[in-house]
């Protein structure tokens, strides 16, 4: 079939195209991109076969990091295609997976195939077809056993085949498949899948667990965003310390501040506040808090006074009373009940007037 009458059947074939599996049986490519082939360099040979165009109108070649798609267009022979329609790269072993390849330095291997040529190898034994990954410029031969061999590249006459896709940083990944530009996309440290040269933490995996901007591996609180530098490593990070008062480069976790039971590590890790005995101002120490389940931090008198965390049916008035029971009477204001304003006035009695009054002022 000449090329002129194959041109006029182009809508019989793709229908029949698209009734058949075979990519063997369908010669003539849907109308498509003309891919990354140069426009001005686009133009192998053969003695037998004449001009091979790489950047046909209704075909084209697309080069891919690891093999090539598309069809090349001969005036003498009709359409080469590069690749079955399964994709590549391919195996090239059966009918449904043959096709060109690339590696990594540009170097082609695999098959293309011609209804009326037959297969065209792109690594022949005394040849073979290369791609410049930084020029971008095709070299060598490939061979047909019914055609021989097809050149690409040739100073006298001037031809040639080229690809505007390259790899401009050198690293031998294809600037369309680039992650980080200007940088080896190769070296993964952490096998994060983010290379190195773009990676703001190289060796960490996962990079930046709290998401607070600091590397887990140089983070030592990776887990709390709130905070990332423990200079003395005493387990409280420089800014907590610095805010109550502490000294960020002596190791003091043991320590106790506020003399109220608690170490400065203790009131730390509680959320308390080291440099006050009772964080809230409710009248009960934050290690009496802590240790009978109520909220050291929760400023409400009557949430802490009425609460019965361990549930044995005695709340904290109740408790209160028990202890006090023989040294103090626990309903002071002689209401009946053991509330808010009698706590208010048993801390009075010991000298407490900073009691949390929220409660009250709330009522």
């Amino acid at each position: 079939m000449g090329p002129r009458r194959m041109l006029r059947l182009a809508p019989i074939i793709l229908f029949f195209c698209s009734l058949v599996s075979s990519a063997l049986f369908c010669p003539f490519p849907a109308l498509s991109a003309a891919g990354n082939i140069s426009e001005t360099a686009k133009y192998s040979w053969s003695e037998t076969s004449g001009w091979l165009n790489f950047a046909s109108a209704h075909g084209g070649v697309t080069i891919k990091q690891t093999h090539l798609v598309g069809f090349v267009w001969a005036a003498n022979i009709g359409w080469i295609k590069l690749g079955s329609d399964n994709g590549g790269p391919y195996e090239n072993t059966l009918q449904t997976n043959w096709g060109v390849n690339r590696d990594d330095l540009g170097n082609l291997s695999g098959y293309g195939w011609s209804e009326t040529v037959g297969w065209i190898n792109f690594n022949p034994s005394h040849s073979q077809v290369t791609i410049d990954p930084v020029s971008g410029n095709f070299d060598g031969y490939a061979w047909s056993a019914n055609r021989g061999y097809i050149h690409f590249a040739s100073s006298l006459p001037a031809y040639g085949v080229s690809t505007t896709l390259v790899d401009s940083d050198g690293d031998l990944v294809l600037d369309d498949y680039d992650i980080c530009a200007n940088g080896d996309d190769r070296v993964d440290s952490d096998g994060d899948a983010v290379p190195d040269h773009c990676d703001p933490c190289p060796t960490d995996n996962p990079d930046d667990t709290d998401f607070d901007g600091t590397c887990d591996s140089v983070d030592d609180f990776p887990s709390n965003p709130l905070y990332s530098t423990d200079s003395d490593e005493d387990g409280m990070p420089d800014i907590w310390e610095l805010e109550f008062g502490l000294d960020p480069a002596v190791k003091d976790e043991n320590d106790d501040a506020d003399l109220d039971g608690l170490s400065n590590l203790d009131e730390f890790e509680s959320t308390t506040f080291p440099d006050k005995a009772d964080s809230d101002n409710d009248g009960l120490s934050d290690l009496w808090e802590i240790t009978f389940g109520t909220d050291p931090l929760e400023c409400r008198v009557y949430a802490d006074t009425e609460s019965d965390s361990d549930v044995d049916g005695e709340n904290v008035a109740q408790f209160i009373q028990s202890f006090f029971d023989g040294f103090l009477e626990a309903d002071v204001n002689k209401d009946g009940l053991i509330d808010a304003s009698d706590i208010e006035n048993i801390a009075a009695s010991f000298g407490r007037t900073d009691l949390c009054l929220e409660y009250q002022q709330t009522q």
